[in-house]
């Protein structure tokens, strides 16, 4: 949704805990493969096939220098990511949680963000409704 708002560095480090974040628990599923290259293209930069990631503490670093907005873009982004399969986990709330307060973001930002993202997915799912029908 935001990530074009972005710098590019930011973009990079942001990509690299996408990654980390759709890896905690074990499994990434193909909807959380799919959002990965949904970044990719909305932020246009290379596919996010990589080996080598910057340690989430480099990344929390890193975005702990950034502005409120960068912060509370890439929190927002991430907890996308965490709902994108249905299943928000307590291993995934915990990465994203813990990043939005080592970068800097209260608890009640990360909460709003959070409450957030929860309601504009259960409004996106209405709307598929009854423009699906589905």
């Amino acid at each position: 949704m935001f990530l074009n708002t972005l710098n590019d560095e930011e973009k990079s480090m942001f990509l690299d805990m996408a990654i980390h974040s759709s890896q905690v628990n074990g499994l990434v599923e193909e909807s959380e493969r799919s959002m990965l290259e949904q970044y990719c293209k909305e932020m246009d930069i290379a596919p996010y096939e990589k080996s080598d990631l910057h340690t989430v503490d480099e990344i929390k670093e890193f975005f702990s220098n950034s502005t409120d907005i960068a912060k509370r873009v890439a929190v927002l982004e991430l907890l996308g990511l965490g709902y994108i399969d249905g299943n928000y986990d307590e291993a995934e709330n915990s990465v994203v949680k813990d990043f939005a307060i080592g970068i800097g973001l209260s608890e009640e930002t990360y909460n709003i963000l959070n409450r957030d993202i929860d309601q504009y997915i259960t409004i996106l799912g209405i709307i598929q409704e009854h423009v699906f029908g589905q």
